[in-house]
């Protein structure tokens, strides 16, 4: 009865009859609405969760790959200024197929640690066949956690060459007795006289040279090697004197703070790992001895015996000599010379692939 009165009422407001069915659909809807608001809102999150988890992925893979490329980078601003320090000691380890490998076999180059524990590792070669006016500098830079890797070079061009194109150098005179030989291009290149005696050979000679004997030792020795006598003393192998010097196992620049006096057997350096032997005072040496490299004395010198010299002689004092052979070796030179010890990049030729 009283259904069918409120049936009437709601007829007379013109609203339809009161219906369970209709508000259990209207419920259902509202139901099903809810939930996928409440799927696509767990959905939204989810999908905003793993964007933000690929973002600091992606930001954590961009951080690791450029602290390798920044070891990259540094490592070849060391190897360049490595190369022009050590320029002898790494043209020297060349091999005919014209590549060389210094970095594998030296601690200064390889896996080196950065102050973020990143590591880079430095390789030289020469492009062209016992070409070394063009080196090239490849770097190798590992990120901290070692699981990013960049690599980088660069192609240095030798920006002078060396003044040393004579056997023999000397500001000051020659004197030979005996027997012996000069051979090369270019003998004997004298600032005084050449006053030879006995059965010499020398390939050609210019002495009373005033460019040579007015120029200062410094210049003279700058010239030469491109870099100051402080400077190659600081990356050389020093020696307070010839005391302990171990000389069957010298090689590369080897810097002995006082004159040498002495006699004997030995071989010094090999043609393969010459020496460039910078002596502080002067020289004067009788016996068997072979030397494979520069020899460069800071004063006056005197060679006797059987002393024969694979590359060149340089004395700023004057010069004797009695049964020596000296040969000029024109690869032994441009390789302890470095072409003057100065490279510069070349433009374009920077990769980092």
């Amino acid at each position: 009865m009283i259904n069918i009165y409120r049936d009437k009422i709601q007829f007379l407001a013109g609203r339809a009859p009161y219906s369970p069915a209709k508000k259990s659909q209207a419920g259902a809807a509202i139901l099903i609405i809810t939930v996928i608001l409440l799927v696509a809102a767990i959905s939204l999150f989810i999908f905003a969760s793993a964007y933000v988890r690929m973002e600091q992925k992606t930001a954590a893979n961009q951080y690791i790959n450029d602290q390798a490329y920044q070891a990259a980078e540094a490592g070849l601003e060391f190897g360049i200024q490595y190369l022009t320090q050590n320029t002898s000691a790494i043209t020297a380890t060349a091999n005919g197929a014209g590549f060389i490998n210094y970095g594998s076999g030296d601690s200064n180059l390889t896996n080196v640690t950065l102050g973020n524990n990143s590591k880079f590792s430095v390789v030289y070669t020469n492009p062209t066949a016992n070409n070394y006016s063009v080196m090239q500098v490849t770097s190798t830079g590992v990120s901290a956690d070692g699981t990013s890797t960049r690599v980088v070079s660069q192609q240095l061009s030798s920006t002078g060459g060396s003044s040393l194109t004579y056997t023999v150098t000397t500001q000051g005179s020659v004197i030979t007795s005996g027997s012996g030989t000069v051979t090369g291009s270019n003998g004997v290149d004298a600032g005084g006289i050449i006053l030879t005696s006995g059965s010499w050979t020398i390939s050609s000679q210019k002495q009373n040279d005033a460019s040579l004997s007015s120029e200062s030792a410094a210049t003279l020795f700058n010239n030469i090697f491109g870099i100051s006598k402080a400077a190659m003393q600081a990356k050389s192998t020093v020696y307070a004197n010839s005391t302990g010097v171990p000389w069957s196992s010298l090689s590369g620049d080897v810097w002995i703070n006082s004159g040498i006096v002495g006699a004997g057997s030995m071989t010094i350096g090999t043609a393969a790992n010459p020496v460039l032997l910078l002596v502080n005072g002067s020289f004067n040496y009788a016996g068997n001895v072979t030397i494979n490299g520069i020899l460069y004395v800071m004063g006056s010198t005197t060679t006797s015996g059987t002393f024969a010299i694979n590359g060149a002689v340089v004395s700023e004092g004057g010069l004797t000599m009695s049964g020596t052979g000296i040969s000029f070796n024109q690869t032994i030179v441009k390789n302890l010379t470095g072409g003057g010890g100065n490279y510069a990049k070349i433009p374009g030729s920077w990769k980092d692939f």
